[in-house]
């Protein structure tokens, strides 16, 4: 335990002590300490994977197959990133083959409240007048429509960016494209939600004249 605390290796990439100490172990030989390293991001990592295909058992196929996949290459893992972008990486790989397989988009239904607030659906939703609030649900649904209608390159980058809140830089790592394209991808990602979003939006505005 203190010879663990005693080397503060990758605190800037947000590996805690514990977790470099357990993953040093668990490459070591001690796999029955990746338990541990589930318990902590299986939650979040299953988030990602629903909001990523909209089904509840997809996501719970790819989470698993991505830690199996994690334990497997474990020793692959060198604290260059932190250890959950790794995981997202791994989850990305995966699920992208799983779509081409698939063949089919699946409906996204997890909130996207970094979206939300940049239209008036959040306003409306909060209202006390019940068709203020069912205005704010009929854009809600429009918002799910065009995020639904969005390219799957574009989809994925604005899930990263606006939802799971990671870094460019770590977008670029999950994804292996260059700054400049992750971030060209979610402006049009963001423009293209307006675009489709400016008629409802306009037409409530106009009703309430």
């Amino acid at each position: 335990m203190s010879n663990i605390s005693e080397q503060p290796v990758n605190a800037d990439l947000g590996l805690t002590f514990d977790e470099t100490g357990i993953i040093k172990q668990i490459q070591g030989g001690q796999t029955v300490l990746f338990g541990a390293l589930i318990g902590r991001f299986q939650d979040r990592l299953y988030n990602l994977a629903y909001r990523l295909t909209g089904n509840g058992e997809d996501a719970a196929d790819l989470a698993q197959e991505t830690f199996t996949r994690a334990l497997r290459g474990i020793h692959q893992f060198r604290g260059h990133c932190r250890f959950y972008t790794w995981l997202v990486r791994i989850l990305i790989n995966i699920t992208n083959d799983w779509k081409s397989k698939a063949k089919q988009e699946r409906e996204l239904r997890i909130g996207m409240q970094s979206v939300l607030e940049r239209s008036q659906a959040s306003d409306l939703l909060e209202a006390q007048d019940p068709q203020a609030r069912a205005q704010g649900r009929e854009m809600v649904e429009m918002l799910w429509q065009a995020i639904d209608a969005l390219p799957g390159q574009y989809r994925q980058v604005l899930i990263l960016r606006d939802l799971e809140q990671l870094s460019y830089e770590e977008i670029t790592q999950i994804l292996k494209l260059t700054e400049g394209t992750v971030k060209s991808r979610i402006f049009r990602a963001r423009e293209s939600l307006r675009e489709r979003l400016a008629p409802l939006l306009g037409s409530k505005s106009g009703n309430e004249a």
